[in-house]
């Protein structure tokens, strides 16, 4: 009857102290909390013995490899609160304030009346421990539990805390829970940018870095201006080999006419071992595509497996895949975006944390990014090839609205980018007026704002002069009860 809880799982080399107590149903409890499941009821013994160690009445079966100690059998179900007792009695013999084994985690989720989150946390210490959350440093009536459901609108965005207290203490664990408009008209995702190709006639560089690409190619080959996604153009490159299949399959392949577009090897594309960065934009393969992995965009040699960052076509499976130093590699499932319409890819790395990449504003897979190291290559970064321009891999393919920053975006980012093409067929960088409006609802005040082409962050203050603080995780919805201080609030733009 395997069973664990979620913070404090049986694992070997530890000891945990298991409670099984049976009344109208057999619970376990494991280091005092009850692990969520109740289970049937189970053939009881009446004549064999009591055996510690070991399952079976004459003969003994599933002998247990470890050690046992301390064990009590009582003629009556034991309480949570009494297996929470016993538990503490052992562990905290002192009186220990409680502390927390696990942290409610922040989130950020798109506005949805129809879905709901749970913020968790477990502490320990001297038991018995009790619970309280708080939603922006009031306290929620009747949530007294360690996990809390939030239902993802607006009204429920705000800052959350977790209190666990005992007769010795408290202490505290915050997580903000964030509400997002669901499909923004307009976005500008411009904080950070150093590179935006939007292919509409040339290769000019609009971010004002200059980071402009230049057509360029090998054996008479040459890129071309095609229909965009976006605007009125998108870049389309090809390569041609001699075998015209896959160089896995005839390694005797050479280039015989590439076309497609350098960026040369501009400072602000060098990333090296700790500057975070991003990479978005829309691209269009033929339809059941399954050639290899000639580049979207590339800084390695051979595209996968060396030192430089790959973006490229899933080898042979019609998907997408990126390689960063061929330490962190992604390869994904076939056919997801081979069918002839265009696809966004984003992908993010944070050098702390993760590198994410989302496929039409959705998460598409997430490992971590402390591995990458150096990304920095000699050679020049290229649309449609690898640095060399004769990477014998037959393909083609059309890229649109190709742009780089030097930050990782957030998921709502992503999101906003694919979503303000799909709504208003419109880019990333697009400004807009976005109004801070106050008015009554009863005894309170409520401030909304419209989202605009910019997140934005409501900001607090004692006075106008600051210092100014987040009034809340992001929402376009913030209800205040005024109080006798005054109190400022600001809409900031950049944060």
């Amino acid at each position: 009857m395997p069973s664990d809880t979620a913070s404090d799982a049986i694992v070997a080399g530890e000891w945990k102290h298991i409670v099984m107590a049976y009344g109208t149903s057999l619970r376990v409890y494991i280091n005092g909390q009850w692990d969520g499941y109740g289970y049937v009821d189970f053939e009881h013994n009446l004549s064999a013995p009591f055996i510690v160690g070991a399952r079976g009445g004459t003969a003994l079966s599933y002998l247990f490899n470890g050690q046992v100690d301390e064990v009590l059998v009582y003629t009556n179900a034991l309480t949570q609160a009494q297996a929470a007792s016993h538990y503490s009695a052992a562990v905290f013999p002192n009186p220990t304030p409680p502390f927390f084994l696990s942290l409610p985690a922040s989130q950020e989720v798109v506005s949805n009346a129809n879905s709901a989150v749970t913020l968790s946390g477990v502490a320990n210490g001297s038991m018995p421990i009790t619970y309280q959350w708080y939603k922006n440093g009031s306290a929620l009536a009747g949530a007294t539990n360690s996990a809390l459901a939030i239902t993802a609108v607006y009204t429920n965005a705000a800052s959350y805390r977790l209190q666990a207290s005992n007769q010795y203490g408290s202490t505290n664990a915050i997580a903000d829970f964030s509400v997002l408009p669901p499909t923004p008209a307009y976005v500008n995702v411009t904080n950070g940018l150093v590179l935006h190709l939007t292919f509409d006639g040339n290769y000019a560089d609009s971010s004002g870095r200059a980071n402009n690409g230049s057509a360029t190619g090998v054996g008479g080959g040459t890129p071309s201006i095609s229909a965009g996604r976006i605007g009125s153009g998108a870049v389309h490159y090809e390569t041609h080999t001699t075998t015209g299949i896959p160089y896995n399959l005839n390694t005797n392949a050479v280039v015989t006419d590439s076309g497609y577009v350098t960026l040369g090897n501009p400072a602000d594309l060098q990333f090296g071992s700790s500057v975070n960065f991003s990479v978005a934009y829309w691209v269009k393969l033929p339809v059941g595509y399954v050639n290899g992995d000639l580049p979207f965009l590339c800084s390695a040699k051979q595209s996968y497996g060396n030192p430089g960052f790959t973006f490229a076509p899933g080898y042979t499976n019609g998907g997408w895949s990126y390689s960063y130093n061929g330490s962190v590699e992604y390869n994904d499932t076939p056919d997801s975006i081979n069918d002839g319409n265009w696809h966004h890819l984003v992908q993010t790395v944070d050098r702390t944390g993760n590198a994410v990449s989302y496929v039409d504003g959705v998460q598409a897979d997430s490992r971590l990014a402390t591995g990458i190291g150096n990304i920095n290559t000699a050679g020049p970064i290229n649309i449609g090839q690898d640095p060399t321009g004769l990477y014998p891999e037959v393909g083609s393919a059309d890229v649109d609205d190709l742009a780089i920053w030097r930050r990782a975006l957030t998921a709502y980012e992503a999101y906003s980018i694919y979503y303000a093409a799909t709504n208003s067929n419109s880019s990333f960088n697009v400004p807009g007026t976005v109004t801070l409006n106050i008015q009554h609802s009863g005894t309170d005040l409520v401030l909304t704002w419209n989202p605009g082409s910019t997140l934005g962050t409501l900001l607090e203050a004692d006075s106008i002069n600051g210092p100014w603080t987040k009034a809340a995780a992001y929402t376009p919805v913030f209800t205040v009860t005024p109080g006798a201080a005054k109190k400022f609030y600001r809409l900031s733009l950049s944060e």
